[in-house]
């Protein structure tokens, strides 16, 4: 342990009962430093079966008195409350989509839709934009650390996502459009193999120690708020930790908005590496822009949202295309029916162009809001 600080270690292990129902129970407890308490809860979940508690002890023994399984702690999106600090805020927010990260990761090893794999990623990119939005007003390497690894987490969900989304959306309208032939459905059973290993590697790595050590770090960060120590050690004057968010959600969301008005001054001369910067920028201020809801007025938010969500879903089409077209690639590199491949691409080609001019009209309209 960092510095040989001293820890205090509760172990809770018995049964709950209920009439005739019982159900065994265990509770690890780590109390001390937040350094400490992090570090040795990693070791722990590295070297042994243990993890986060998903529910609480009384939500299971709720669920065991009415024989059913316990409910997610949370569901829906986070949102600041007006008189939350930061701080407050940062926790809450992490809190709660940790809770959502754990749940979904949990039911993707057994899903027969793809949905689990959707949630968890949509989870896990809330989350990156929360480290990221508060991480300008609080730090420390905890922060980093997680923002590091959900890049990787959010990775390892992609690569299972994409294939889902090309054989739901794309690769099925080829396929109905080219019913019957042989070379199509060659292609497609090679990408549903793709899809397969995709998922096969993302279920192994879920019940691997890596998966467990990071629900641990993501449950410390709102748990313990390791970010507050470094801002109570700053003069007071400078600890932004202890601001309003009622004062820096509005602020936020006005520089977020302005800095993409001029990323997308010339919207129609975009190359492709700067249209798919500006739609992850509509995508992250959609997010902020839901966190910060509470204290934002209501109706020019809600013309936010609402023109966020349209921006994002056709700028999202033409991304789901060059995706798309990535995927089709490494088939045909790896022995795939060329044919059937340039068929998809022209395809793919044709809808991408038809999503620029409607993603351009979606724009128009969100360049004309003023921030709220």
């Amino acid at each position: 342990l960092p510095g040989d600080v001293p820890l205090t270690v509760t172990l809770r292990e018995g049964n709950l009962r209920c009439v005739t129902r019982t159900a065994p129970s265990c509770r690890i407890v780590l109390d001390g430093d937040p350094d400490a308490v992090i570090s040795l809860a990693r070791k722990l979940a590295l070297a042994h079966p243990l993890a986060v508690p998903r529910v609480s002890l009384a939500a299971e023994a709720r669920a065991l008195a009415v024989g059913e399984a316990p409910q997610p702690r949370r569901t829906g999106v986070p949102t600041c409350a007006p008189g939350m600090t930061v701080s407050d805020a940062l926790s809450h927010i992490s809190g709660h989509l940790t809770d959502l990260i754990l749940a979904w990761g949990d039911r993707v090893p057994s899903a027969e839709t793809p949905e689990a794999v959707h949630q968890m990623r949509v989870a896990t990119r809330r989350m990156r934009s929360a480290l990221s939005v508060f991480g300008r007003v609080v730090a420390g390497p905890a922060l980093d650390e997680a923002s590091s690894e959900l890049r990787a987490l959010a990775t390892r969900l992609g690569m299972a996502r994409d294939w889902d989304v090309f054989l739901s959306g794309d690769g099925a309208a080829v396929a109905a459009l080219f019913d019957g032939d042989a070379r199509i459905a060659s292609l497609l059973s090679a990408a549903r193999r793709e899809r397969a290993q995709a998922y096969a590697a993302l279920r192994s790595w879920l019940a691997s120690p890596s998966w467990r050590e990071l629900g641990v770090s993501l449950a410390g960060l709102a748990s313990l708020r390791p970010w507050q120590a470094i801002a109570d050690e700053l003069d007071p004057a400078m600890n932004t930790a202890d601001l309003l968010v009622a004062s820096f959600g509005p602020q936020e969301i006005r520089r977020r908005v302005r800095g993409m008005a001029r990323a997308g001054e010339a919207f129609d001369t975009l190359d492709d590496e700067a249209f798919h910067g500006l739609r992850k920028r509509a995508k992250r201020l959609r997010y902020v822009t839901d966190f910060f809801a509470p204290v934002l007025q209501p109706k020019p938010t809600r013309r936010l949202l609402d023109r966020l969500a349209v921006l994002q879903e056709e700028m999202g089409r033409v991304n789901d295309a060059a995706v798309a077209t990535h995927l089709m690639e490494a088939l045909t590199r790896s022995g795939g029916a060329s044919w059937a491949g340039g068929v998809v691409a022209g395809y793919l080609a044709a809808r991408s162009a038809k999503g620029r001019a409607r993603s351009a009209d979606a724009w128009a309209k969100f360049a004309k809001l003023d921030p709220p």
